[in-house]
C-alpha cells in the first residue's frame, strides 16, 4: 500500500496534527508553494566561473577519499530572501563547507560547490527530470519496531514519519544544492513485520512500480533488508537502507545501496580487534560464579537469512580473529528472525555444551530477547556467560535492550555504532526552525539520516545526476566526524590492513558499552575507535566514571 505526497501537500496535510510535544504550526518560510523549485539558491546573477577558470556547474573528477575538496564556490555576498523577514547568510563559510546560517551549523554539512547555473540536463536517470527528483520513502508497519520506538520516547507513527521527512526535507534543499530539481516523496507503507524477506521483496518491486517512477529509496525493512535492496538495485533504484549487510553485498549492488550503518565486514574487523586486544587470554571477570575465574573462550551466534547473505561476514570474522590467536569454540548460525524464536532453547543448550564463557551477538534485535529468557531457565547448568554486544541491527539501543532477560543483559557489555542521544541536538534544532513551536520526537532521529546521506549525494554529484555520479561526489566527500556525539563518516576507496573496499557505508567507527539500569552506558563519554586503534588494555565497562547515556547539549 502506498501514499503519496509531494512534500507541499504534506505540510499542508499535517499542519493541523502536529506530531511533535506542542502545537503544530505551519512554516511559512518559502517552502510551501516551491516557487523556487524546492532550491533556495543559486540566486539570479549568482553564476560565476568555478576557481579552475571551468564552467561553473561542472565538478571536478573524483578523487579518493580522504582528499580535500579545494574546488569551492567562492565566497559571495549575494543573499537569498526565505520567508518575510529571514535572510540566508552568504553561501560559502571560510572553513569550505556550506553556510547553514547563523543558528545552526552542523558538524556533517558538506563542502561549497561551485555555484550552478545553466542545463542539468534534464531527464538524467530513472527518476529524475529536468525540475524534479522523485523519491520513495518506507514506512514500517512492524509493530515491533514501532513498540521499540515508542520505549524509548519515539513517536511511532506513519504521520510522524511523514512529518518529519517533510521538514528536514524542507532543511535541506533550503542550503544543499540541488541543481534546479524540487524533491518529491511517495510514501510507502511495508505489507507487514520487517523480517519476512516475501514481503520486503514485494514491497520493492511496489516502489519500483510507483507512478510516476522514483529515483531512490530511503529506509526499508530491517531483518530482511539484504532482499529488498537487492530488488531494488536490479531495478535501478537506489536504496538507502539495510542495517550491517556484509562489504560483498554492496559491491555486488554498487552503485545503488548506501547505508548509514558500516557493512558487517567492516564492524568484524572491529569485532575482531576488540576481541583480541581487550579480552582474549584474560578471566571472563563479568560472567557468572560458575565461568568468571575462567580464561575466556567466544562463540558467536549470528543472523543469516535464505540466501546465505551473511556468511561471508562471518568467514571473514574467523580469518581476522585469527590474527590474534584466537579461534570460536561455537559459531551458531540461525535462518531469519524465527530461527532464534524458535531455536532459542537448542542454541543455549548448544553454549552450555561447548562451554563458553562470552557469547558474541550477530543477531537480529529480538533474538537476545528469546536468547536470555532461555538462558535463565538454564543458569544453574551453567549459562553465566558475558554477553558481548556487537553492534549488530539495533540491538545496542535502549528501546530492544529492556525487552532482554534483566539479570542475563546484566551481564553485557562490547561494541556499538550508536552515540550517545543528545537530546537537543541537530536532530532537535532543525526540526524546531522548521516547525516552530513543535517538538519532534527521537524516532525523527533515522529520517535525518536517510536525508543526510541522499542530500550529500546529490549535492556533491553536480547537475548531471545518476546513481555513478551520485558515487563519484560522494568519494569527493572529506571524511567528518569521529567525536563523541558524531561518528566518523566517510566514503569511497578504503584499504585496511590489506583489505580493500570500495565504501558506500557511513560510519567508520565503534564505541564501547556496557547494559545496566535498563540503559546502555558509553564508555568515556562516548569515545570512538577506528578500525586498528582500539586499546589493548582490559575494557573499562560496569564503571560509572566517566560514562554516559545521554547528553542534552552536544558536549565540548
Amino acid at each position: 500500500m502506498w501514499v503519496r505526497f509531494g512534500a507541499p501537500a504534506l505540510a499542508l496535510a499535517l499542519l493541523a496534527t502536529g506530531c511533535g510535544a506542542g502545537a503544530g504550526s505551519a512554516h511559512d518560510q518559502g517552502a510551501g508553494d516551491w516557487g523556487d523549485g524546492g532550491v533556495r539558491f543559486p540566486v539570479e546573477g549568482q553564476a560565476s566561473q568555478g576557481p579552475s577558470g571551468t564552467s561553473a556547474g561542472l565538478l571536478p573528477t573524483p578523487r579518493a577519499t580522504g582528499s580535500l575538496f579545494n574546488e569551492l564556490a567562492p565566497l559571495t555576498k549575494i543573499i537569498s530572501t526565505r520567508g518575510p523577514g529571514y535572510k540566508l547568510p552568504s553561501l560559502c563559510r571560510s572553513d569550505g563547507t556550506i553556510d547553514t546560517g547563523p543558528l545552526i551549523h552542523p558538524a556533517w554539512v558538506p563542502p561549497c560547490v561551485a555555484p550552478y547555473s545553466g542545463n542539468n540536463g534534464g531527464a538524467t536517470a530513472r527518476g529524475v527530470t529536468g525540475d524534479t527528483i522523485h523519491l520513495a520513502y518506507y514506512l514500517t508497519e512492524d509493530p515491533t519496531i514501532q513498540g521499540a520506538d515508542r520505549t524509548v520516547g519515539g513517536c511511532g507513527t506513519d504521520q510522524c514519519t511523514m512529518d518529519y521527512v517533510n521538514a528536514y526535507l524542507d532543511w535541506f534543499t533550503s542550503y544543499y544544492q540541488f541543481y534546479g530539481r524540487r524533491v518529491d516523496v511517495q510514501f510507502v507503507k511495508g505489507s507487514g513485520p520487517e523480517s519476512e524477506t516475501s514481503l520486503a521483496i514485494k514491497d520493492a518491486d511496489s516502489i519500483a512500480n510507483l507512478k510516476p517512477p522514483v529515483f531512490a529509496a530511503l529506509n526499508g525493512p530491517g531483518e530482511a533488508g539484504a532482499a529488498y535492496a537487492r530488488e531494488l538495485a536490479s531495478k535501478g533504484i537506489m536504496c538507502f537502507c539495510t542495517y550491517s549487510a556484509p562489504q560483498d553485498f554492496y559491491q555486488q549492488n554498487a552503485p545503488y545501496v548506501w547505508s548509514w550503518w558500516m557493512s558487517s565486514t567492516q564492524a568484524y574487523i572491529h569485532r575482531a580487534a576488540y576481541i583480541g586486544r581487550r579480552l582474549a587470554g584474560r578471566d571472563a571477570i563479568w560472567a557468572g560464579p560458575v565461568l568468571k575465574t575462567k580464561k575466556r573462550t567466544f562463540a558467536l551466534v549470528w543472523f543469516d537469512d535464505n540466501q546465505g547473505t551473511y556468511k561471508s561476514g562471518v568467514d571473514f570474522f574467523n580469518r581476522e580473529l585469527a590474527k590474534y590467536g584466537v579461534h570460536l569454540t561455537a559459531s551458531i548460525r540461525y535462518v531469519n528472525i524465527e530461527g532464534c524464536q524458535t531455536g532459542a532453547a537448542t542454541i543455549v543448550n548448544q553454549l552450555i555444551q561447548a562451554g563458553v564463557t562470552s557469547v558474541m551477538l550477530a543477531t537480529d534485535p529480538l533474538c537476545p530477547a528469546a536468547l536470555t529468557t532461555a538462558a535463565a531457565a538454564q543458569e544453574a547448568r551453567g549459562a553465566q556467560w558475558e554477553w558481548l554486544v556487537s553492534g549488530s541491527i539495533l540491538t545496542d539501543t535502549n528501546g530492544f535492550g529492556r525487552m532482554y532477560q534483566e539479570t542475563q543483559w546484566d551481564r553485557a557489555f562490547g561494541l556499538s555504532m550508536e552515540t550517545p542521544l543528545v537530546t537537543l541536538g541537530d536532530w532537535y534544532t532543525i526540526y524546531t526552525l522548521e516547525r516552530p513551536g513543535s517538538i519532534p520526537q527521537v524516532d525523527a532521529i533515522l529520517p535525518l539520516q536517510h536525508l543526510m546521506l541522499f542530500s550529500t549525494g546529490v549535492h556533491m554529484a553536480g547537475p548531471k545526476l545518476t546513481p555513478w555520479t551520485f558515487r563519484a561526489g560522494m568519494a569527493r566527500m572529506r571524511p567528518i566526524g569521529g567525536t563523541k556525539i558524531l561518528p566518523h563518516i566517510s566514503f569511497g576507496p578504503k584499504t585496511i590492513d590489506g583489505y580493500s573496499f570500495w565504501d558506500t557505508t557511513a560510519i567508520d567507527d565503534m564505541t564501547e558499552v556496557w547494559w545496566g539500569a535498563r540503559s546502555y552506558h558509553y564508555v568515556a563519554g562516548g569515545v570512538r575507535h577506528l578500525w586498528g586503534a582500539w586499546p589493548n588494555t582490559a575494557p573499562d565497562v560496569f564503571n560509572d566514571v566517566g560514562a554516559v547515556t545521554e547528553y542534552t547539549h552536544p558536549p565540548q
